[in-house]
């Protein structure tokens, strides 16, 4: 019975102790604030564009051809200003080997 007492006695603090927090959390929340990376000052996170969006026809051709010469996919990552993944998921739609031809082509 005392075990069931202390743990169920609100006078111990962590009733107020709460309380405080949310006042505090209350005071700090003020929504989405602008110039905080993700947030547009809308309140919304800004869109993603598709990597080929972001890159012209010229420069996926670049890619390539720098992708068959050797360049691996971290340095044209850097180069193209994408992300490694963003490199080898072109090229893998595109049917991109390096060193041959692309099993499209004939």
């Amino acid at each position: 019975m005392d075990l069931l007492r202390r743990y169920s006695n609100p006078s111990c603090g962590y009733l107020r102790d709460l309380r405080t927090l949310c006042t505090v959390l209350d005071e700090v929340d003020e929504g989405p604030q602008p110039g905080l990376p993700g947030n547009t000052g809308r309140g919304r996170r800004p869109t993603v564009r598709k990597v080929t969006e972001r890159l012209s026809p010229a420069d996926i051709e670049s890619l390539i051809d720098l992708y068959r010469a050797g360049t691996t996919a971290q340095a044209l990552a850097e180069k193209f200003s994408i992300g490694p993944t963003s490199v080898k998921v072109l090229l893998r739609e595109r049917g991109v080997r390096r060193g041959g031809t692309s099993p499209t082509a004939t």
